[in-house]
C-alpha cells in the first residue's frame, strides 16, 4: 500500500498533443503541487520517458539504451553489468517508484501523475509488474487516439523529420503498425485495470472547445488554476512539405553536427509558419487511400465505443466525406524553393 489515493497515467498516443500537455504539467509543477497533484520531475525533456522505456521488452529496451547516452548513463549507474536483464531493469523501476513516493509524501500530494507514450510498449511481463506496483485500482490510464488515416499523416511528417527518409518508404511502414489497431493496443490494459478507469478521448473532436490542457485536468480531476503558465503553446510543428523535402534532399549534402539538428529544425517550423502552402497538397495519401486506412480499423474503433466509451456514444471519431476532400500529387520540390529555404537558414546564420 502507498500514500497515493489516485495515479494518472497518461499513455499517448504519439502526435495528439502529447508534447503540449507534457509541456504544461512539467512547466506547473509548483503551481499543481498546491491542488496535492505530483507531476514528478521528468528526466527526460518534459516526459517520463525513461521510466517507461525500463519496461520495454529486451530488444527494444537494448536499442533505446545504445541510441541515447543520456539514458544510458541514468540506467548504467545503478546496474553496469547486469542492465539488460529485465529482472535488473525492474529493480530500477522499484528504486525509481520509491524515490516518486518519497517526493509525494513529503509534498502533502495524493494524486500522482506519469506522462509518456512510451508506456504503450511495455512488454506484458512489466506491463503487469508495473500496475501491480501501482495498485490497479488506483490507476486511471488516459489516452488520446486520433483517426487512424490522420495520425498516420502526422506521424509521417514526424518521422522524416527525425529520419530524413523519403516518405514513400516511412509510409510504407507507418501503414502496417500493428498499432495502428487501437483496440488491440488498449485491451491488455483492461484485463488488468478496470475498464470503468480507462478514459479514452477522440482527438482532436473532444478537446477542440477547452483546449488539451483545459481539457486534460477536467478529465482527471485536477483542479483548474488562473496561475497556470505555458497554457496553449503548441509544440512539435508540423513541417510543410516544402520544408520536410528540403529537408529530405538535403541529408547527403551535409550532416547536422556543428549546426544543430534543433535550430535548423525551429527555423524550419518557422518558415513552415510564414510560408503555407496549398492545402491541397496537405495530405501524402490519397484520399482513396486514407478512406481504406481508415475503413480497415473501424471494427476495432466501434469495439472501443461499446467497452469503454459512455452509453449512448455513436462513433469514436468525426467522419470525413472523403470524395469531397480536395487533394493533389506533391509535384516535387522546385529548384526556387529550395534556394528560398536555403536563404531562410542562411539569413538566420544557419549556413547549411
Amino acid at each position: 500500500m502507498h500514500n497515493l489515493s489516485k495515479i494518472t497515467l497518461h499513455i499517448g498516443m504519439h502526435k495528439t498533443g502529447t508534447s503540449t500537455l507534457q509541456s504544461f504539467l512539467a512547466s506547473n509543477r509548483e503551481v499543481l503541487e498546491k491542488h496535492k497533484v505530483l507531476y514528478p520531475k521528468p528526466t527526460s525533456h518534459s516526459s517520463h520517458h525513461d521510466l517507461a522505456h525500463l519496461l520495454f521488452p529486451e530488444s527494444k529496451f537494448l536499442m533505446r539504451v545504445e541510441n541515447r547516452p543520456k539514458f544510458k548513463k541514468l540506467v548504467t549507474q545503478y546496474y553496469v553489468r547486469f542492465i539488460y536483464k529485465n529482472d535488473y531493469r525492474q529493480r530500477l523501476v522499484l528504486k525509481l517508484w520509491a524515490k516518486i513516493l518519497k517526493t509525494s509524501r513529503a509534498a502533502g500530494c495524493t494524486h500522482c501523475v506519469l506522462s509518456s507514450e512510451a508506456f504503450l510498449g511495455a512488454s506484458p511481463e512489466n506491463r503487469s509488474f508495473f500496475i501491480k506496483l501501482l495498485e490497479a485500482e488506483k490507476i486511471q490510464p488516459v489516452i488520446f487516439l486520433r483517426r487512424q488515416d490522420l495520425w498516420i499523416e502526422s506521424r509521417l511528417i514526424q518521422r522524416a523529420k527525425v529520419l530524413r527518409t523519403p516518405l514513400s518508404e516511412i509510409n510504407k511502414i507507418i501503414t502496417r503498425y500493428p498499432a495502428n489497431d487501437y483496440y488491440r493496443m488498449i485491451a491488455p490494459w483492461a484485463k488488468l485495470i478496470p475498464k470503468e478507469n480507462i478514459k479514452i478521448i477522440s482527438f482532436p473532436r473532444d478537446i477542440k472547445e477547452e483546449g488539451i490542457e483545459k481539457s486534460f485536468c477536467n478529465i482527471t480531476g485536477i483542479p483548474w488554476d488562473d496561475a497556470y503558465v505555458n497554457v496553449g503553446e503548441s509544440k512539435n510543428i508540423s513541417l510543410n512539405r516544402d520544408a520536410i523535402e528540403w529537408f529530405i534532399n538535403t541529408k547527403d549534402k551535409f550532416k547536422v553536427n556543428g549546426v544543430k539538428y534543433n535550430e535548423i529544425v525551429a527555423a524550419l517550423e518557422e518558415y513552415t509558419c510564414e510560408h503555407p502552402i496549398d492545402p491541397a497538397y496537405k495530405f501524402f495519401n490519397s484520399p482513396l487511400k486514407r478512406k481504406e486506412l481508415f475503413e480497415s480499423h473501424q471494427e476495432g474503433n466501434l469495439r472501443i465505443v461499446e467497452e469503454f466509451l459512455s452509453a449512448g456514444a455513436e462513433n469514436l471519431f468525426e467522419e470525413e466525406d472523403f470524395n469531397r476532400t480536395v487533394w493533389k500529387e506533391y509535384p516535387g520540390l522546385s529548384k526556387k524553393k529550395s534556394d528560398e529555404i536555403t536563404d531562410y537558414l542562411h539569413e538566420r546564420n544557419l549556413h547549411v
